[in-house]
């Protein structure tokens, strides 16, 4: 979904293929990118190709029952980008995985901003995970994972909001040991420690 042309088209063929895997369970939505701007291009532009995009792969999975849902990343990680995104796709069948510290960490958007601009009436799902600020050259890597709770993250902010607002879906645990080698095995370590501080969390 980043350009018009043959590039956008595999991009979408690949998308509609594993649309086609994931329709078969009944699964109920498949999670997309916007993720950057590309060299040449302006946001404004990106937000089309993305939104032209969701469309297609919205009208392809609507027979099975299936949504689309824009992860919040990249450029398009506050709510207010991720919102405009969907909205202009103009299909009933989309909705938002919210990636809170994604948009405090490229944009500052506190979880209780982005909630109240954006998210209320829209179908969400949630990813929560921490990390720490650090100082790079590099400045698309300027945090570093750790264990929920462990970074600058306001996590109990985030949990706090979402039991006041009556939320009852599914929270995600996000562990990218695939993409952060040193990180915690997931099974032995990491999300035994996400729950007991899950637990905790809604107690307080």
């Amino acid at each position: 979904m980043r350009k018009e042309g043959p590039a956008n088209g595999v991009a979408q063929d690949g998308t509609r293929d594993g649309g086609t895997c994931r329709c078969s369970p009944a699964a109920p939505g498949i999670r997309v990118f916007g993720d950057r701007v590309q060299p040449g291009a302006d946001l404004s532009s990106t937000a089309g190709w993305v939104s032209d995009g969701i469309q297609q792969l919205a009208d392809f999975a609507r027979p099975a029952g299936v949504e689309v849902w824009l992860e919040s990343h990249g450029a398009f990680a506050s709510a207010r980008e991720t919102l405009s995104v969907v909205r202009a796709s103009g299909c009933v069948n989309t909705g938002v995985v919210w990636d809170p510290l994604n948009a405090y960490s490229e944009f500052g958007e506190e979880p209780v901003t982005g909630w109240r601009r954006a998210w209320q009436g829209l179908p969400v799902t949630f990813h929560i995970k921490d990390g720490i600020r650090i100082h790079s050259s590099c400045a698309q890597r300027t945090w570093e994972p750790v264990m929920v709770g462990d970074g600058d993250f306001p996590a109990l902010a985030l949990v706090a909001l979402l039991r006041e607002q009556g939320y009852r879906q599914f929270i995600s645990f996000e562990w990218e040991k695939r993409w952060h080698p040193r990180l915690f095995p997931l099974a032995e370590i990491a999300l035994p420690r996400f729950m007991r501080w899950m637990r905790t969390a809604m107690e307080s």
